[in-house]
């Protein structure tokens, strides 16, 4: 992607929180957008996950919370074309 490599992203901070659980379409926008990225950058997220297993949103992290690896291509997979519609 051109725009990665433009400007020499190489990692990515998810913080969308319970957000992706009511607003499906997002659970595929973000497939498509770390499919577009080739995997060529690491994702993090900061703090803990959710309960539902979300990357926490940035309003609900505490300021000294470390980034943390996270996987978001077996993440992203599970959201592709998910039968959640309504």
């Amino acid at each position: 992607m051109a725009l990665v490599k433009s400007y020499k992203i190489d990692a990515v901070w998810a913080s969308w929180g319970n957000t992706i659980d009511t607003r499906f379409y997002l659970g595929d926008n973000l497939y498509d957008i770390q499919e577009k990225l080739e995997c060529d950058c690491e994702w993090y997220y900061r703090g803990t996950m959710t309960r539902d297993g979300n990357p926490r949103h940035p309003s609900y992290i505490k300021s000294g919370d470390e980034y943390k690896w996270f996987p978001v291509c077996d993440y992203a997979a599970n959201w592709r074309y998910a039968d959640v519609y309504f």
